[in-house]
């Protein structure tokens, strides 16, 4: 049985993959899932989500699933979309889904699996990352300078949107001498467009230190020594200065030891 339990994990954990993003090639001629908005769902929430993708228009249902229970969302609306400036199909799909879901307390915060039923078929998973409320912290708007910067936590996650294009999202945090900073996005490991880069600057707008790609990802993870006590400045951008509801992240902030 334990045997069994493990294999069923791994199946699952397979399928956290997204198949319509970055350029892949869809498979067959079935549905399939691009991306979606937001990257994130606090337990304990009602979230409206858009999904686009390959064949979607004429959906009958989107369930989101966890390895214990399965969550039926309800549709808003279903329609046919156009492609946004300078994308194509394979990357962003050519259809729109919006749905609601209720998602309950209880939840771990790890990740659930999403699908959409259509005429032709259902798709295959899609993964969402779940966060508890007590750990969210929503994207402040109009914060794209430093002037403007949203204050963070350390330990607080944000699920923000890099639009439109050329849009810069700049966070304030406070750092102690000696202590590590650790930053980190998800986009592309969330299905997003988003190709982010990571700036940190100090109190009088220097840079420090900036992060681009890492290994097997496009999202960059930032890692600096504070040399002092202050306010340090974290900005996020797409390399490429693209931006729409389609280039979203999951910003996790840290201070170590």
């Amino acid at each position: 049985m334990a045997f069994l339990r493990r294999v069923s994990q791994l199946a699952f954990l397979v399928l956290t993959i997204p198949f319509c993003t970055l350029g892949a090639e869809p498979e067959g001629d079935g549905p399939r899932i691009c991306v979606m908005a937001p990257v994130g769902i606090v337990i304990g929430s009602n979230t409206t989500v858009s999904i686009r993708g390959l064949k979607l228009a004429d959906a009958t249902e989107v369930f989101f699933r966890t390895p214990t229970q399965s969550i039926n969302a309800k549709i808003k609306e279903k329609k046919t979309v156009e492609l946004p400036t300078g994308l194509v199909a394979k990357d962003v799909g050519d259809s729109l889904v919006i749905a609601e879901v209720a998602v309950p307390s209880g939840l771990v915060d790890s990740q659930m699996m999403v699908s959409v039923v259509t005429s032709a078929g259902i798709t295959r998973s899609f993964a969402v990352q779940l966060v508890e409320a007590g750990l969210f912290m929503p994207e402040g708007g109009a914060n794209n300078g430093f002037l403007e910067a949203q204050p963070i936590a350390f330990g607080k996650r944000v699920f923000g949107t890099i639009t439109p294009d050329r849009d810069v999202d700049v966070f304030a945090i406070t750092g102690h001498a000696k202590k590590n900073l650790v930053a980190e996005v998800r986009a592309m490991q969330a299905g997003s467009l988003l190709d982010g880069v990571l700036t940190l600057y100090d109190a009088k707008g220097r840079v420090l230190a900036t992060h681009d790609d890492r290994a097997n990802t496009r999202d960059p993870q930032l890692r600096f020594t504070f040399p002092v006590d202050g306010t340090y400045f974290l900005a996020l951008q797409d390399a490429n200065d693209r931006g729409t509801a389609w280039h979203g992240y999951e910003l996790r902030v840290q201070e170590e030891p």
